[in-house]
């Protein structure tokens, strides 16, 4: 609703209820987008737990590659040994 398009009452008993009404759909409309700050809020801490597990999930597969691949060369190592000796 644009404030061109609005037809004020003339009446000031009826335009005070106007303004009361509208004063209302504002306080409404407040609580409303505060509602949904509040959702976005917890879905964006969400996100990211969610992104920090992805995280600490990878990490712990590249020390586990690290590992792997140090056992795999003291595996070899040992090999190498048994088959000069």
């Amino acid at each position: 609703m644009s404030p061109d398009d609005l037809e004020l009452p003339a009446d000031p008993a009826e335009l005070r209820a106007f303004a009361a009404a509208m004063r209302a759909r504002l306080a409404a409309s407040e609580q409303a987008l505060e509602a949904e700050r509040a959702a976005h809020e917890a879905t964006r801490e969400k996100l990211e737990t969610a992104q920090n597990s992805i995280k600490l999930t990878a990490l712990q597969i590249e020390k586990f590659k690290v590992q792997l691949a140090r056992l795999a060369a003291c595996i070899g190592s040992v090999d190498r040994q048994r088959t000069t000796a």
